[in-house]
């Protein structure tokens, strides 16, 4: 656990460490200790809308779909 001047001291150094070793920082502060560490990032297909109108039971259906009853004729 370090101070709030101390963290201040060597922010930058500190902020770099942590994102190499994927560690945490205590920082003390008025009596409260405030963890600083690194969020995992989403994936970009966790971030994708979820479709419920869209559900495949095998890859395979994909292929084997019949997409000219799905194809709009009147698409500029």
């Amino acid at each position: 656990m370090i101070s709030l001047t101390e963290l201040r001291q060597d922010l930058y150094r500190k902020i770099d460490t942590l994102i190499e070793t994927g560690g945490s920082i205590e920082v003390a502060r008025r009596g409260h200790i405030i963890k600083i560490s690194v969020a995992d990032r989403p994936s970009k297909l966790a971030k994708l809308p979820k479709r419920a109108d869209f559900k495949i039971k095998h890859p395979m259906d994909i292929i084997h779909h019949n997409w000219l009853k799905d194809w709009d004729h009147d698409l500029p």
